[in-house]
């Protein structure tokens, strides 16, 4: 072995037969752990180190891997219990570990299956220990090690498979090597048999108590030594699991069920018999089938006959229903009287004649109608699987007027055809002791239908009986005769025979239920295939315990719809809105896992679950299976999302992207219990630990507004801290009508405006061009920031209204699609399944939830177009000084407010780091960084913690808050901004120029109107030329003649007249001394003036350099487009407004 390379080039294969030793499990199963290191590959010179080992386990496997990531694999509950080797049984099962190199992988094969497969943890081809060192040791032994079990190992082979890339031994050639090796006779006596084999069923037996074998199997699980019971053992191999199954697969096909509820059916045809008719099928249309048929006139009554004789003359002379008296019929009738023959002439007990169409008609039972899907759909399956069938179902009397002679025999007539009645399944009691199930085909044999019949075993006559028809057909690709198992409780019957199994309906298996006496009656379960009696029988003991204890429905489902009428008192409607459907309850659970993001957290949940073992489920107690499979049901952390899984009967459903499990609110709110997907679930387990996030969803519909919402209120448990409770009301208006035209209306005015601002901005463009090829200079920035502002608002107004028109005319359309599917969702139906009424639901819900994200990212975008013509409102406020207080103000204080900002975010992120690590853990108002800042920005506020006085270090915290940024740093604000203020409010003061706002709107409006009057030059040309003339103090009439600007003299002097009237275009008076300014009448008062402050007075060549240096102060600030201010020499100010 040490010169072979065992993983090298393919891989390598161990094959073996293998059982345990009479006894060799019940020391070890006293310790609660049985094992045995069956081999184990090392290296001879580090014993302690296994390359990789094989353990053989009571619940599973374990494969060792020192090299591997993990180290092992330790695969539990891959297989059902009743597969694995046990102590209990001394059978020898082939086990097969195939190791293979291509994908590194381990595949575990029980008896020629593929049990299990999964990662080696590393690569095949490194898994042997370093050349010739290597050893294989059997039955492996070391310090510590103490639970090996004694067992037996023949033909124990290996196999080192070739080079390749899926070279490894193959799921054939371990079938193979198990079917080649059962003959041998070392293990031919005492093998695992199939479950199809004839010893692995129960046999009808009843120990000197009178316990059967299902009684067995019900009390087996309390107490384990029932079934060491030799002759309970011997004859009820199936429920002792006396018997060892090898690990064949049996892959069940879909299965189909007529009702989803046990059904009291009570005859209604004068005591004969009641009728139940699939959901897809109409009575009327069935009576009229009969009444065509038949030859039958609706309206008129037919003569009853006697009671041995439904088949006198019909009243008018028109064709009769089947009589005995009729011998021949013509082949439209064939059928007709072959029910006669079988269900009138022959089977005891009474009978709806349903040739007689009034008594059809008077045997029809609105209230017990099946599930005609589920029976097509069967029928598709029968069909495809070559007419092989199974159909079950439970049955129990309700009374003596369910017996005939005292003795319980169903009488069922399965209708594939009621006009004429044709069945391919019926029971009653014809020849037989205890009735009998009839099987008959469309199939055509020597002129005559099939009908075979197999005889049912006695049934109980105070309770519950289970019966099964199992069929395998002829025609299902073998040449083997048709077999039909009748399984009546654990008793059987069958019968083998040449007859084809063909349907009368080909999409039908039934399409009515002929119950002819009072019975509860379960679901009928309709399997598309041949059943094994076992596997029967494993039906019967599995469900045997959850029907025996049913007594009802004490009323049958037409009584408690007819007689229970609930009186409902309708008031007048007063509640703005009203739910749409009902409330749903939508869940996102999270696995649990024994790894946590911290090693402690692992070590501790590892630590908890060894206390667990050695301590609570040591000897003399016992645990559960899973808390020692399952170590996270100890403790655990929350690990990944559930997926594809279903939990509590639920299938998962996505919503949103997320997957989780929704139920109806009121079935968890008002039900203890509910049954889902054939479990019954207990409301109060809904949420658990494993719950991350619940969301309950609420749509109302308000008529008198068209607005329809959705509430939702959520609960997000997966916090570190607390759960998080929050609520999100969104609605989605319908506009139509009226409003609809004055909505599209403002749209168009606001289109209208938006023209209105392109050609100004167009003009400004314009004029920035023109400028800049005239100076050569770039515009001011802030210019330009007005025209990309007005560019972005046109473009952004544009787009919202084209998306948003749209919008508003098609809501109507859609809130009522949507209304119209969330209306007729058949909540009561009891034929659609809930878990798709609940996938209409949340289509219906995502479907609105879109509009409504749609509705607000273009509410989102109206926002930021507010924000923006905020913003440039604000800076339009800047044309005017009276006006520019907040601009101006801004500007003052920029500087001091952008440090005062970086030292505002400095002390706010250190307090935000200081809180967050102080009272994060305990306070949800400093969870985080960010929530810190939010409770800092409410405290900057005034809106300190409720009780932050309690608390020494948080009393400490707001204090120190308080004092820096509450009292320093808010006054620091206002301080800046008061100064900034003051400094613009005294710049208005001295500002000459500047009148109130509304007079200066005023006054340009009447001089705009003078000007169009008169014929007077544009301001800004005027203002232009003016400029120029910076040597004149004074400017007359013929100084503006000679611009040639204007249209007449008389437009001069208009113009001279008008702004004659303002004091601060008061001509100026020029005297030796050069300017006389305002106040300063005689020469001597300005000579006393300039001698009393010590001054000389300024020369005429003076005046000209400061007139000068005025000019070119002047050309700069209408570069910077700023107010010109300069200071006289008497102090006064003097201003001009390029604007």
């Amino acid at each position: 072995f040490g010169s072979r390379r065992d993983g090298r080039g393919g891989g390598v294969a161990w094959t073996f037969w293998y059982r345990h030793m009479d006894g060799s499990l019940e020391e070890c199963m006293a310790s609660g752990l049985c094992q045995v290191y069956l081999f184990t590959v090392i290296d001879d010179s580090h014993l302690e180190d296994a390359c990789y080992s094989f353990m053989i386990e009571t619940d599973g496997i374990y494969v060792g891997n020192a090299k591997g990531t993990p180290n092992h694999q330790h695969p539990r509950h891959f297989i059902q219990d009743r597969y694995k080797p046990n102590g209990e049984k001394q059978v020898w099962r082939h086990m097969a570990l195939v190791l293979a190199e291509a994908t590194n992988e381990i595949h575990y094969y029980l008896d020629g299956t593929l049990a299990w497969s999964g990662p080696f943890g590393s690569a095949v081809a490194s898994a042997d220990c370093n050349g010739t060192n290597k050893k294989m040791t059997f039955g492996r032994k070391y310090p510590g090690y103490s639970h090996g079990a004694e067992v037996e190992v023949y033909d124990f082979r290996m196999y080192k498979t070739a080079a390749g890339a899926n070279n490894h031994m193959s799921a054939a050639q371990v079938a193979a090597l198990w079917s080649a090796g059962s003959s041998a006779a070392a293990v031919s006596s005492s093998l695992c048999h199939s479950i199809e084999y004839s010893t692995m069923h129960d046999k009808e037996w009843h120990d000197s108590y009178g316990n059967d074998c299902a009684w067995y199997f019900r009390n087996k699980k309390a107490n384990p030594d029932l079934c060491k019971y030799s002759e309970a053992a011997a004859n009820c191999p199936l429920s002792c699991q006396s018997q060892q199954e090898c690990l064949i697969p049996f892959v069940h096909k879909e299965v189909y069920f007529s009702w989803d509820r046990v059904q009291r059916i009570l005859p209604k045809a004068e005591n004969k018999g009641t009728l139940c008719l699939g959901d897809g099928a109409n009575k009327s249309e069935v009576l009229q089938q009969c009444y065509d048929y038949y030859r039958q006139d609706r309206p008129v009554e037919t003569t009853p006959a006697p009671a041995e004789d439904h088949g006198a003359e019909a009243a008018g002379g028109h064709r009769r229903a089947v009589s005995p008296a009729t011998s021949t019929w013509d082949d439209g009738y064939r059928g007709s009287q072959l029910w006669y023959n079988g269900m009138t002439k022959y089977r005891k007990g009474v009978r709806v004649n349903v040739t007689l169409c009034s008594e059809l008609e008077e045997s029809i039972d609105d209230y017990c109608s099946f599930d005609t899907n589920q029976v097509q759909n069967f029928t598709r399956d029968v069909k495809v699987h070559h007419g092989d069938f199974t159909v079950a179902f439970w049955i129990r009397p309700l009374s003596v007027k369910s017996l005939i002679n005292g003795k319980f025999v169903p009488q069922i007539s399965f209708l594939g055809s009621v006009s004429p009645p044709r069945h391919n399944l019926v029971l009653g009691w014809w020849e037989t002791a205890n009735g009998e199930a009839r099987l008959n085909s469309n199939c055509h044999g020597t002129g005559h239908h099939y009908q075979e019949a197999v005889e049912l075993h006695a049934l109980s006559s105070t309770d519950w009986s289970f019966i099964a028809v199992t069929f395998k057909n002829t025609t299902n690709g073998t040449a083997s005769p048709a077999k039909a198992t009748v399984v009546s409780n654990i008793g059987e019957s069958h019968e083998s025979f040449q007859m084809p199994m063909c349907l009368f309906d080909e999409l039908n298996f039934f399409k009515a239920v002929e119950v002819n006496y009072p019975v509860l009656m379960s679901p009928v379960m309709m399997i598309p295939e041949y059943l094994p009696l076992a596997k029967i029988q494993q039906l019967y003991v599995n469900t045997l315990g959850d029907m025996l204890p049913k007594r009802g429905p004490l009323r049958s489902f037409g009584e408690r719809s007819t007689d229970n009428k609930i009186a409902i008192q309708k008031n007048d409607y007063d509640y703005r809105s009203s739910l749409l459907a009902a409330p749903v309850l939508f869940q996102t659970r999270l696995h649990a896992t024994p790894t946590c993001d911290f090693h402690e957290g692992t070590a501790y949940i590892a630590d908890m679950y060894s206390k667990v073992e050695g301590q609570k489920c040591s000897a003399p107690f016992e645990c559960d299976k899973e808390v020692h499979d399952v170590p996270e049901l100890t403790m655990s952390c929350p690990g990944e999302p559930y997926t594809g899984e279903r939990v509590l009967g639920l299938e998962p459903i996505s919503l949103g992207g997320a997957t989780g499990y929704a139920e109806i609110l009121f079935s968890i709110t008002d039900s203890e219990f509910i049954f889902r997907q054939g479990e019954v679930v207990d409301t109060r387990t809904f949420f658990d630990s494993h719950t991350a996030k619940a969301e309950i969803f609420l749509l109302f519909f308000t008529p008198s507004q068209g607005i329809t919402t959705v509430m939702k209120i959520t609960g997000d448990f997966s916090g570190d801290l607390v759960a998080d409770i929050s609520t999100s009301v969104q609605h989605y208006e319908v506009l139509e009508g009226a409003p609809l035209t004055y909505y599209i209306v403002v749209q168009i005015v606001n289109l209208f405006f938006i023209v209105i601002m392109i050609i100004d901005t167009f003009y400004i463009l314009v004029s920035m061009l023109r400028e800049w090829r005239i100076t050569k200079e770039a515009p001011h920035w802030a210019e330009l920031v007005k025209v990309f502002t007005d560019i972005c608002t046109v473009v952004m107004v544009t787009v919202f209204v084209c998306l948003r028109i749209p919008s508003k005319m098609g809501s109507a359309f859609e809130a009522e699609a949507i209304m119209h599917h969330l209306t007729h969702i058949p909540w009561e139906s009891t034929t659609m399944h809930v878990h798709d009424k609940k996938q209409d639901f949340f289509s219906a819900v995502m479907d609105l939830l879109a509009l409504i994200d749609y509705e607000e990212s273009l509410n989102a975008f109206c926002n930021a177009i507010l924000i923006i013509l905020l913003f440039r409102v604000i800076q339009c406020t800047a044309a005017h000084p009276r006006l520019a207080l907040l601009t101006g103000t801004l500007q003052e204080s920029f500087d001091d407010l952008l440090h005062a900002t970086i030292l505002i975010i400095l002390l706010l992120g250190c307090f935000a780091g200081i809180g967050t690590w102080a009272f994060g853990s305990e306070r949800s108002d400093f969870a985080s960084v960010e929530v810190t800042m939010q409770t800092q920005f409410e405290m900057f506020v005034g809106n300190f913690p409720a009780d932050w006085t309690q608390n020494p270090a948080l009393r400490a915290f707001t204090v120190l808050y308080l004092i820096l940024c509450f009292l320093l740093v808010q006054n620091f604000l206002l301080a800046i901004i008061v100064e900034a203020y003051m400094n613009v409010r005294e710049g208005i003061q001295t500002n000459q120029v500047a009148q109130s706002f509304h007079m200066d709107v005023y006054n340009s409006f009447v001089a705009r109107c003078l000007g169009w009057h008169y014929g007077w030059p544009e301001p800004e040309q005027l203002g232009e030329l003016l400029l120029e003339w910076e040597a004149k103090l004074n400017v007359g009439f013929s100084d503006l003649w000679k611009t040639g600007l204007f249209r007449s003299q008389k437009s001069i002097g208009s113009f001279v007249r008008h702004y004659g009237q303002y004091p601060f275009l008061s001509p100026v008076t020029v005297t030796k001394y050069g300017v006389l300014k305002l106040g300063d009448t005689e020469e001597s008062l300005v000579k006393r003036i300039s001698y009393a402050l010590g001054r000389k007075l300024p020369t005429l060549v003076q005046e000209l350099e400061r007139a000068e240096d005025r000019h070119a102060r002047k050309v700069r600030a209408r570069e910077q487009n700023v107010a010109f201010v300069s200071m006289a020499p008497g102090g006064a100010t003097a201003s001009a407004s390029f604007e």
